[in-house]
């Protein structure tokens, strides 16, 4: 299912763009992604070797916990750019949910990355097929407190399940899903979602996203 609010942006601050003093030197940017197995990683690698070959600015790859902490950094670093989901980019400028009490003026949208779809893998046999069977059951969705974890709780509270939340970056909620550590994984990102493939390239495994109604 794609979820159209859900599209990744880079970002930047005003600052580092307008009205920025010509320099002698190569300038350099640092790219702030997500944890390692993120859909974010993967694209700010792909970005980089692209613009370094450039020679016209440099860029440096660097991972964070996600979203949320990306936009913080951009708005106070004209230095920085990022990846970040549009919902979060919304909250972060009204001030709102996070952000709550800061209203971040000084981003930007570059341009947009891509259209998110929200979706879960398990092992087959398991018995967990929709949304609906992941209540009671142990399902890492990245980061604590970020966007992802934000959306799946929303998820949870409209369609009253209650999984067990478990915090991780998606290479290790990979981990912890082929071990059997947890039952579920809950990643949004571009199609193919990259952890969720890497499951199902190592097991047999249970995809699925959200219905109509959910």
């Amino acid at each position: 299912m794609i979820d159209r609010r859900g599209f990744g942006f880079a970002l930047l601050a005003s600052a580092a763009v307008v009205g920025a003093p010509a320099q002698a030197q190569t300038p350099t940017l640092s790219f702030l992604t997500a944890g390692p197995g993120s859909g974010f990683l993967s694209y700010g690698q792909g970005i980089a070797i692209v613009v370094n070959a450039s020679g016209l600015v440099g860029l440096d790859v660097i991972e964070t916990a996600g979203s949320i902490e990306n936009l913080k950094r951009v708005e106070a670093d004209p230095t920085c750019i990022g990846a970040a989901f549009i919902g979060s980019a919304y909250a972060a400028i009204h001030g709102v949910g996070p952000f709550a009490g800061k209203q971040h003026g000084a981003l930007r949208a570059i341009a947009p990355m891509y259209e998110t779809s929200y979706q879960a893998v398990a092992k087959a046999g398991r018995g967990i097929n929709k949304a609906a069977d992941l209540s009671g059951k142990r399902v890492g969705i990245g980061a604590a407190g970020e966007a992802a974890e934000a959306l799946f709780l929303g998820l949870a509270e409209l369609t009253g399940i209650a999984p067990i939340i478990v915090n991780g970056s998606s290479a290790e909620l990979e981990t912890a899903l082929l071990a059997d550590a947890i039952d579920a994984i809950w990643q949004g990102a571009s199609l193919p979602v990259p952890s969720l493939a890497r499951v199902a390239e190592k097991c047999d495994s249970v995809v699925f996203g959200l219905t109509d109604e959910e």
